[in-house]
């Protein structure tokens, strides 16, 4: 019987292909560089988007094992929802603590309060804001509890506080 040059490839049954090469290494070099990103030091952090420094990186991995940054990803978005309450703050009229506005000057965003507006809308706004901040700032405070009261954490917290504060002076204060 003659010797008959097979058509099959290295994979058994599948016709040979120049692009399995192709593939294959596409698909090695994938590997590599997802297996080479599980590396990485738990000292790295993610980029501070903050400029006061209050996201910034803890050289402490999570305890729950999931992310070494989880906490403080839970740090960046409370302080970027209690941002934006200190803008709704300004835009009712109310004037932040001279601590705040300075903090928020440096990041480069508006402390100016807004014109006051009308009487009992106006009155009604701060009040549901003062009650939203108060709530955002003590679960601030007490993820600041949980890190024993590290640095970032802590300023977060004081921060809240006094806007909290701030916030039922205003609404208390209202007329209309």
């Amino acid at each position: 019987m003659p010797i008959t040059r097979s058509t099959r490839g290295p994979l058994g049954s599948c016709p040979s292909s120049p692009w399995l090469g192709v593939v294959t290494g596409l698909l090695m070099a994938a590997a590599l560089v997802v297996g080479c990103g599980k590396n990485k030091p738990a000292t790295e952090a993610p980029a501070d988007a903050m400029a006061d420094g209050a996201a910034e990186a803890s050289p402490e991995p999570a305890e729950d094992g999931g992310g070494a940054w989880a906490a403080d990803d839970d740090l960046v978005q409370m302080q970027t929802e209690l941002e934006g309450f200190e803008d709704a703050l300004l835009e009712t009229g109310v004037e932040l603590s001279s601590e705040v506005a300075q903090a928020r000057t440096d990041m480069g965003k508006s402390s100016v309060a807004a014109g006051a507006g009308a009487g009992g809308d106006r009155c009604q706004r701060r009040c549901d804001l003062a009650t939203n901040i108060c709530s955002l700032s003590e679960r601030i405070c007490a993820l600041a509890d949980d890190h024993g009261r590290e640095a970032r954490y802590a300023r977060v917290c004081d921060r809240a506080t006094l806007d909290c504060g701030r916030a039922k002076e205003a609404c208390e204060g209202c007329e209309g």
